[in-house]
């Protein structure tokens, strides 16, 4: 017979509603020699509370959902990674869901984690949850990270996309590069919209708007990287069938899309940094194993990851809680892709 919360409290010799407390951390405070007891008995009796049964009663599971677009991408990893850490240390599980991007993949997970009783959501999609109805979610709070708009009733977290890809730019033109194209995102999102501004922008600011026609998107994966780059600069050193001069710096949207720019300038035998200089975004520690090291404007995801379940559990505490917006910035991280010397990080 599995061990009851009524056993614990015959054990420890207090009320079943005092065990309750001590295991939900409240409503209502226990002394410390009380405690003690309780967690006494529920180690000798090996008690495990029903999280489930817990939430119905109005508790809470203590488990949170995580949607991404898969783990392939390793900045997605290292998010991964930093949410669940910061859930564990405050009590928490972290369940994740890979969506590849499918809309109805998404929906069958959020379906899934809500009719579990996960106390909430945290979602990676360019969507966000404009696919799932209200009632689909219930109470159930949602923080979006990078989403493509601000929905009601969501909390969100992102970072600053358009003053990072300027600054990675900028990067670019105190090197003497002022033919700067740019592997973008998928089109439509507005991630890459964002990424492609600041772009724009620092170009537009160097009076370098001529070369707005250097952009190619791409998937967020090597291959992405590899065929928008041979697309870009196949045609090195000569102008191409629109008359257009290839760059001799890109700045590329994420380090994973980076990996495969490396290898389409290996393939067509132009030297990085020497040919072809590049400043990518994300800042991910498999960057600084690239061959060369890249510079990359690192998102601060220990932050990101910080701030999204902080939102996210104020909000599970007390649904009276505001929704909140938070944007964060990254920093250059200096490898020897752009032409400098590799720095610490």
């Amino acid at each position: 017979m599995a061990v009851t919360r009524a056993d614990v409290a015959r054990r420890a010799g207090v009320s079943p509603a005092v065990v309750s407390y001590v295991v939900n951390g409240g409503p209502r405070s226990v002394s410390a020699t009380t405690r003690s007891r309780v967690e006494e008995a529920i180690a000798t009796l090996d008690y495990r509370p029903n999280a489930v049964a817990s939430a119905l009663r109005g508790g809470t599971t203590k488990s949170v959902g995580l949607l991404l677009p898969g783990l392939v991408n390793p900045y997605f990893t290292e998010l991964a990674h930093e949410v669940e850490r910061e859930l564990f240390v405050r009590g928490n599980t972290l369940s994740i869901g890979m969506t590849d991007d499918d809309p109805v993949r998404e929906r069958a997970y959020i379906r899934s984690f809500v009719s579990r009783r996960f106390d909430g959501l945290l979602v990676v999609s360019p969507r966000g949850v404009g696919a799932v109805t209200e009632s689909q979610l219930g109470s159930t709070p949602v923080v979006l990270l990078d989403p493509s708009a601000e929905q009601p009733g969501c909390s969100s977290v992102h970072v600053n996309h358009t003053e990072g890809t300027a600054r990675a730019t900028e990067h670019l033109q105190g090197h003497g590069h002022t033919s700067i194209g740019v592997v973008a995102g998928p089109p439509a999102t507005q991630v890459t919209d964002q990424r492609i501004a600041g772009w724009r922008r620092q170009q537009q600011s160097a009076g370098l708007e001529h070369g707005f026609d250097l952009l190619a998107h791409a998937d967020f994966s090597s291959w992405g990287g590899l065929t928008a780059a041979r697309n870009l600069l196949g045609h090195h050193g000569r102008r191409d069938s629109r008359d257009r001069r290839p760059p001799t710096a890109l700045v590329v949207s994420s380090d994973v899309q980076a990996m495969g720019v490396l290898e389409a300038c290996r393939t067509l035998g132009l030297a990085v940094p020497g040919d072809v200089a590049l400043v990518s975004f994300d800042g991910t520690d498999a960057g600084r194993y690239a061959q060369p090291s890249l510079t990359s404007l690192r998102q601060p995801i220990r932050d990101i990851a910080s701030t999204a379940v902080t939102h996210l559990l104020q909000r599970v505490a007390s649904a009276d809680t505001p929704v909140r917006h938070t944007t964060l910035t990254g920093h250059l991280r200096i490898g020897g892709s752009c032409g400098c010397a590799p720095g610490p990080g």
